[in-house]
């Protein structure tokens, strides 16, 4: 992912805050409990996974470590698979946002995080959502919900041995030392 599609992919995020589809159905709360409650499970599942998952899982405990808690708002749509194969742009616009079963209430900065979450993203694109996401919640939300994703990415692309995806489970462990510079200065 490049800057010029990380902002179109922004502004669409931008036009979802305020749109609280579902209460009931909230990913703040989901990745809260997830990430308290049930923390270990998610972390342990991800050390699990081998080498890489071990570093993915330290990693994710030192950018959590220089955020401290953070606190997850509500009240946006939230697509929950922002994926950048998912997002069908064309002519240098979003033509259409696919595979939204997972739709529900948050806040817009889980789709930020999963989309830093891509293996092709530029720094350029990386910096550019870091801010947004940062502007929305803060770098500590942000950061709260990329440690979530990598870890639940990896713990997926494991348990469905997909190649592409575990080859690439090791370029996220450099997505998160590259988050932690870029909300250590946001």
């Amino acid at each position: 992912m490049v800057a010029s599609e990380a902002q179109l992919l922004i502004d669409l995020l931008e036009t979802h805050a305020g749109l609280d589809p579902d209460p009931r159905r909230c990913w703040s709360q989901y990745v809260t409990d997830r990430m308290t409650d049930r923390r270990e499970d998610l972390w342990q599942q991800a050390a699990e996974t081998g080498p890489t998952g071990k570093k993915l899982v330290n990693a994710c405990e030192r950018l959590l470590a220089a955020h401290g808690p953070a606190t997850l708002p509500a009240g946006d749509l939230v697509h929950g698979d922002f994926r950048p194969g998912n997002i069908l742009l064309h002519a240098d616009r979003v033509s259409g946002v696919i595979d939204i079963e997972a739709l529900g209430s948050g806040t817009r900065v889980l789709d930020c995080a999963t989309l830093l979450s891509a293996h092709d993203i530029t720094p350029e694109a990386v910096q550019m959502l870091c801010t947004a996401g940062a502007r929305v919640a803060g770098p500590g939300a942000l950061a709260y919900y990329f440690a979530h994703v990598v870890l639940d990415l990896a713990v997926f692309v494991h348990r469905r041995s997909l190649r592409q995806g575990i080859q690439n489970v090791s370029t996220l462990h450099e997505h998160v030392l590259r988050l932690l510079n870029h909300t250590d200065g946001a």
